[in-house]
């Protein structure tokens, strides 16, 4: 399986989220599976520049390649790209699984999900993906 990990990057701790993100597809990837990341393989880690009206077309060929898209959660406000990335899939039938934290609210995002895990930190976030 192929998983797509969605977030937020605007506005957020880039170190913080890099670590998150390896964290998360480490975990993913620990189970046979393949994940991608626009900004870590598309972007480099934000080293190659994709001009904004380049972004969502790649980002919709490449949820197009995969089978589930994982949104990661971790801040009360979302990110718009993150929105539109999940309403693509959702039209496109691919599974959506939300890890959204314990005190994030998104009844939207939970709606459109076909799983939903609460975690409380990254830990607990790795015990559940591994489940």
């Amino acid at each position: 399986m192929r998983y797509f990990i969605s977030c937020k990057q605007q506005g957020v701790d880039i170190r913080n989220l890099i670590l998150s993100l390896n964290i998360i597809s480490k975990a993913i990837e620990e189970l046979w599976n393949e994940t991608y990341i626009f900004f870590r393989d598309t972007q480099n880690w934000w080293d190659v520049i994709i001009p904004k009206k380049d972004v969502m077309q790649k980002a919709f060929e490449e949820i197009d390649k995969s089978d589930i898209i994982f949104v990661f959660v971790d801040y009360k406000e979302k990110s718009e790209w993150m929105l539109l990335e999940c309403w693509y899939a959702k039209a496109k039938n691919k599974k959506i699984i939300v890890a959204i934290k314990k005190w994030v609210e998104s009844d939207l995002l939970k709606s459109i999900a076909d799983k939903v895990i609460h975690y409380k930190d990254l830990n607990d976030l790795k015990d559940e993906i591994i489940i």
